[in-house]
C-alpha cells in the first residue's frame, strides 16, 4: 500500500512539473517574425563580441521568442518594401535604413507614438536626437533608432607636427589651414594630401560645420545658401593648392582608406569603428600616428561639433502586422539601457547615449567619449526620397563644375537648386 502510495505521489509530482513546464513552454513560445540582416541577429543572440545572448531575458521579461529572417544585403531593401506593401503579413517587426524611409515607404510602417505613451521606452530622449527626428514626419515617429556609426576626424599627428602643428584643429577654419599646410610632396618622395574630399558626402560634412546643408527633412533647399556657397569656394582653394587629389570626383572610399593607411593622407571623416583598421599595425603603416576628434565646427557657428553624417537603423512595425504588441515589445526591450548596452558589447553601433556613458563600454571602447558627442547632433545626409539618386547625381556634377573652376560656386549650386527642384516630394 506504502509503494503504490509512494508511486501516486511520484506520478503526480512529476505531472504536475510536466504542466508548469508546458504552461512556462507556452508563455514562452509566443513568437514574433523579424525581418533584419545578420548583424542585427548577431548582436542579439551574442555572436560576436561579448558574446552575450539577449534571446533568454526577453523571453523572461516579455514572454516573447524571435523567429528572425535575415536578408542578404543586396535583395534587404527590395524584399522588405514588397513585405511591408502586402494586406496582412506575418513579419512582425522590420529593421529599415534611415535612407529608405521615403515618404512613400514610411506609410506602410504603423506611428508609434501611441505605444510610447502606454508603454513608453526607458530613456527614450536619450536616444540620439538626430536620428529620432529622421523618423519623424508630422510629429508621427515610424521607427526606432538600433544602430548607428559615429564618424569621426581622424588625424595623422606625425604628419600635423612635421609641419609645426602641435595640436589637432580646434575649429573648421583651423581643418582648412592644415590641410593646406601639410600637402605635397614630401622628403621621401611620398605625395601626401591634406584631407578626403569624397563628393558628395565630404562637402556636406564641412557645409555643415559652416552651419549649412543640402535638404531639410522637410525638403526645403539649402545647397545654394551662403555656408554651402563658402564650402565650395574653399573646396576650390584646397583642389588648387593640391590639398585634395586632383582626381578626387574618381577616388573611392578605399582608394581614401588606403592612402590613409599608408601615410600619404593628413585628415579624413570616417565611422568611428574605423579606429581598430587605423590603429592596427598589421593593416597600417601609420597606426601609432592617428589619433581622433569630432570633427569640430567653424568658429562663426554657436555649436562646437558638425553634425556630420550619421546613417543608422531603426526598428519599424509594419500596418500589415498581425501581432503589433508583441512588437512593440521586443522593440522597447532592444531599446532599453539593458539591452542597448549589451548589444553595443556584442559589436553593435549603439544609438543610446547612456551606453556611450557606461563605465563598461568605455573601458572597451577607446572613441566612446568623442562618439556621444557626435551622436548627439549627427543626423544622415540627404533626407529619403524616391529621386534621391538623381539628385545626389545632379549635386555632384555641379560640385564638380564649380571645383574645376567651370563655373562659380553661386552658379553651380543654383543652377543645382533649379535642377533639383522638380525632383523633390511635392508634400
Amino acid at each position: 500500500m506504502l509503494k503504490k502510495t509512494i508511486n501516486f505521489s511520484v506520478i503526480c509530482f512529476i505531472l504536475i512539473l510536466v504542466f508548469v513546464f508546458a504552461a512556462q513552454l507556452s508563455f514562452a513560445q509566443e513568437k514574433i517574425n523579424v525581418m533584419a540582416a545578420r548583424a542585427h541577429k548577431d548582436v542579439v543572440v551574442g555572436s560576436g563580441g561579448a558574446g552575450i545572448n539577449l534571446m533568454p531575458d526577453l523571453i523572461k521579461q516579455e514572454g516573447i521568442d524571435v523567429e528572425w529572417q535575415t536578408l542578404p544585403w543586396e535583395k534587404m531593401q527590395e524584399i522588405i518594401y514588397r513585405e511591408a506593401s502586402l494586406k496582412q503579413s506575418n513579419i512582425s517587426v522590420m529593421y529599415i535604413l534611415d535612407s529608405w524611409a521615403s515618404p512613400q515607404m514610411i506609410k506602410l510602417f504603423s506611428p508609434l507614438n501611441e505605444y510610447i505613451e502606454k508603454n513608453p521606452i526607458e530613456n527614450f530622449d536619450l536616444i540620439a536626437k538626430g536620428m529620432r527626428e529622421s523618423m519623424t514626419i508630422n510629429g508621427k515617429i515610424y521607427a526606432i533608432p538600433v544602430r548607428a556609426n559615429a564618424s569621426l576626424m581622424f588625424y595623422n599627428e606625425k604628419i600635423l607636427k612635421d609641419h609645426g602643428f602641435e595640436k589637432a584643429p580646434q575649429n573648421f577654419e583651423e581643418v582648412i589651414s592644415i590641410a593646406k599646410a601639410v600637402s605635397g610632396r614630401q622628403e621621401d618622395g611620398k605625395m601626401v594630401y591634406g584631407i578626403r574630399f569624397e563628393v558628395p558626402t565630404e562637402l556636406i560634412n564641412w557645409a555643415r560645420a559652416w552651419g549649412g546643408d543640402t535638404i531639410t527633412s522637410d525638403f526645403e533647399i539649402k545647397l545654394n545658401e551662403k555656408p554651402m556657397i563658402k564650402t565650395l569656394q574653399l573646396a576650390r582653394e584646397l583642389y588648387e593648392a593640391g590639398a585634395i587629389p586632383r582626381d578626387f570626383m574618381n577616388l573611392t572610399a578605399d582608394e581614401y582608406l588606403t592612402l590613409m593607411l599608408n601615410g600619404q593622407l593628413a585628415m579624413t571623416i570616417r565611422s568611428a569603428n574605423y579606429y581598430y583598421t587605423l590603429t592596427d599595425p598589421e593593416k597600417s603603416n601609420v597606426a601609432e600616428d592617428i589619433k581622433f576628434i569630432p570633427t569640430p565646427a567653424s568658429k562663426t557657428v554657436d555649436f562646437d561639433v558638425a553634425p556630420v553624417q550619421t546613417n543608422f537603423w531603426a526598428m519599424a512595425i509594419p500596418k500589415a502586422s498581425k501581432d503589433k504588441e508583441n512588437a512593440w515589445k521586443f522593440i522597447k526591450y532592444l531599446s532599453s539601457d539593458k539591452a542597448a548596452l549589451t548589444m553595443a558589447l556584442n559589436g553593435n553601433g549603439p544609438t543610446k547615449l547612456t551606453v556611450l556613458e557606461d563605465e563598461q563600454y568605455m573601458k572597451e571602447t577607446p572613441y566612446a567619449v568623442e562618439a556621444k558627442k557626435v551622436l548627439n547632433v549627427g543626423r544622415p545626409l540627404w533626407p529619403a526620397f524616391a529621386e534621391l539618386p538623381k539628385v545626389m547625381d545632379i549635386f555632384k556634377e555641379e560640385v564638380v563644375m564649380s571645383i574645376v573652376g567651370k563655373k562659380t560656386p553661386q552658379e553651380a549650386m543654383d543652377d543645382a537648386a533649379e535642377r533639383i527642384k522638380p525632383l523633390l516630394p511635392k508634400n
